[in-house]
């Protein structure tokens, strides 16, 4: 842990910071806070990350929707050849 007004290292269980004489409140649960949010930003980064497969079904996906798109306009004939 370390004082949140001078940076100082302070050890567990200490109530003042023993560099500039500040209390140390509230430090535990600010900590935790810290860890939770290191913790949801690293599996928020692994959700980001997608397989190959994901990424080849993705790709199939929108090659079908591209396929679609133009067999109806070629049905409605806006494009013909």
């Amino acid at each position: 842990m370390f004082c949140t007004h001078c940076g100082n290292e302070i050890k567990n269980g200490n109530k003042f910071c023993t560099n500039c004489g500040k209390e140390v409140r509230n430090f535990d649960i600010t900590e935790n806070i810290n860890d939770n949010n290191v913790s949801s930003n690293s599996r928020n980064e692994e959700k980001l990350e997608l397989s190959t497969k994901e990424k080849v079904f993705m790709a199939f996906g929108l090659i079908f929707i591209i396929g679609f798109a133009i067999y109806l306009l070629f049905k409605q004939n806006v494009i013909s050849f």
